[in-house]
């Protein structure tokens, strides 16, 4: 913001700017609200709920950033956003319902998993490690002359192609400036080659050459896994297009594997012409217009942990040793309830238009002098109508609603169609309120 201002005539604070903060599609709601909390503490935003903070699901974004390269597809085209990042990747899949303006439909819950370019960087961190010693690296990586080796690899991790038939030649000057008094490359080559067999070889006193099998098996370590996930989801789910985005899309390597495995007649694989910067551009535009979104897929099934009367309860389905209780009600009776049974707001995989609420029970006290309705809120990774208990779910977070009187009954409406998880509490005395999940961040 500093930067900014010093080169804007106009001067900008974080309460004039509408901020779009792009997120793996494949996070938690807890880690979404770790970033929110982040920007809050950060000062971009002065309450949690601000709705000066918007967040994008990054393969969205990008999405949104291919428009122009997507003019083949028409309405009923079903397609892919392939996002490999740094740390992550990315995939979703939609449909297009209308293309202008463009409407879009997703078809899948989101798929991906750490298979950015960082875990092929520490491939040859891992080589690097065995090559020149333990003690060595240890004194090597915390240097500059780390990020200048890294640097090197960067370039040729990018820009090697999988067909290359010649070696890539790495400078190792860096290295010597941790290394004894003495130790030759070719010694520490020799050595790596006799228990790898990797057939480096040295040129002058400290370039090392990389053989193209060598350079190819410490960039397909990744690449093969983000072949595999998208070979699983295409069999299941056929499309016509795949856009592959993101700065690990830059690798030469990565789009001619997904080309040569992927490209058909009934399928397109298509890198945009700056592949690297699409998520960002396409934040800008989600910022803009989020409207494209019509309906996402709901990640997991979510629930709460509700008290049931004994006499409603399938006693068959209830786990070994269920906690029972007694209260006594507003009349003077008592009666039993069966504790911790899973109310299930939502199914994993259910589809949810973009602005729909679902309504999740009608809620009334158990304690006559009861002030506040405390909601686990849960999930588990398990098909709809499955779960009837709350054991091996996890709980995600907790909502606390306010009652007026032991008599009130209240409504909870989630919004699970946005990027995050929006609730609403009505009670039966007319009022509502937004409510604020108190997430629980040991489960990022």
């Amino acid at each position: 913001m500093k930067d900014i201002n010093l080169v804007q005539p106009v001067q900008i604070t974080a309460s004039g700017v509408k901020w779009v903060v792009t997120v793996p599609a494949i996070w938690t709601d807890p880690a979404k609200a770790f970033m929110r909390t982040a920007a809050l503490n950060a000062g971009l935003i002065d309450t949690i709920q601000s709705d000066r903070l918007q967040l994008a699901l990054e393969p969205e974004a990008a999405c949104m950033a291919c428009e122009n390269d997507a003019r083949h597809l028409k309405e009923g085209d079903e397609f892919m956003i392939l996002d490999c990042g740094g740390g992550t990747v990315d995939i979703t899949m939609h449909k297009v319902v209308r293309l202008k303006p463009l409407h879009l439909d997703e078809l899948c819950i989101p798929a991906g998993g750490p298979w950015g370019s960082t875990f092929v960087d520490q491939q040859f961190e891992v080589l690097v490690r065995k090559l020149i010693g333990e003690s060595a690296f240890l004194r090597f990586k915390p240097s500059p002359y780390w990020v200048e080796l890294m640097d090197t690899w960067e370039i040729i991790k990018t820009s090697f192609a999988d067909d290359e038939s010649r070696p890539r030649s790495v400078n190792f000057a860096p290295v010597f400036e941790v290394l004894e008094d003495g130790v030759k490359l070719v010694e520490l080559a020799e050595a790596y080659n006799a228990i790898h067999n990797a057939g480096l070889k040295v040129r002058g006193k400290s370039t090392l050459l990389f053989p193209p099998e060598l350079t190819k098996g410490l960039i397909l370590h990744t690449v093969r896994k983000i072949e595999n996930q998208v070979s699983d989801l295409i069999e299941r789910n056929p499309v016509g297009s795949i856009f592959i985005v993101g700065g690990f899309a830059e690798s030469s390597t990565l789009q001619n594997r997904m080309k040569s495995r992927f490209s058909s007649d009934s399928c397109k694989v298509i890198v945009p012409k700056h592949p690297g910067v699409a998520v960002l551009n396409g934040a800008v535009l989600f910022g803009l217009d989020k409207r494209v979104f019509l309906s996402r897929r709901a990640r997991l099934t979510y629930g709460t942990s509700i008290r049931k009367k004994r006499s409603m309860v399938h006693e068959e389905k209830l786990p070994p040793d269920p906690d029972y209780k007694i209260f006594k009600q507003a009349d003077g009776t008592f009666v039993e309830y069966v504790c911790d049974i899973f109310s299930e707001i939502l199914g994993r995989g259910d589809k949810i238009q973009c602005g729909e609420t679902i309504q999740s029970g009608n809620y009334i006290p158990t304690e006559p002098n009861q002030r506040n309705i405390f909601f686990p809120l849960l999930c588990v990774d398990a098909p709809s109508n499955t779960t009837y208990h709350t054991r091996g779910t996890k709980q995600i977070g907790t909502l606390t609603v306010p009652i007026s009187n032991a008599d009130e009954s209240v409504k909870i409406y989630f919004s699970f169609g946005e990027t995050e998880l929006c609730v609403e509490a009505r009670g039966s005395s007319g009022i509502s309120k937004k409510l604020h999940v108190d997430y629980n961040f040991n489960f990022i």
